[in-house]
């Protein structure tokens, strides 16, 4: 299972979150986690998408290639 690693946070002793050299409070690291969640679930569907198109391409080649006088579209008859 492929992770996705957004940044690196640190903690530092006044209670502010030090990430990347910017300063967030935490409610815009809870947005940070957010959109990076988001941005996986996004790639898990468009690799899905992706693998039936696959797919389909390869059923289409295969009909097209097992009679290819009469094409399934109706061109040639």
């Amino acid at each position: 299972m492929e992770m996705l690693i957004l940044v690196v946070v640190f903690k530092i002793d006044s209670g502010d979150w030090l990430v990347s050299g910017l300063k967030l409070d935490s409610s815009s690291f809870v947005v940070i986690i957010i959109l990076c969640s988001v941005a996986i679930v996004m790639k898990k569907w468009f690799l899905y998408f992706v693998e039936k198109a696959q797919v389909l391409i390869k059923v289409m080649q295969e009909l097209r290639d097992f009679d290819s006088r009469n094409w399934f579209f109706g061109c040639k008859r």
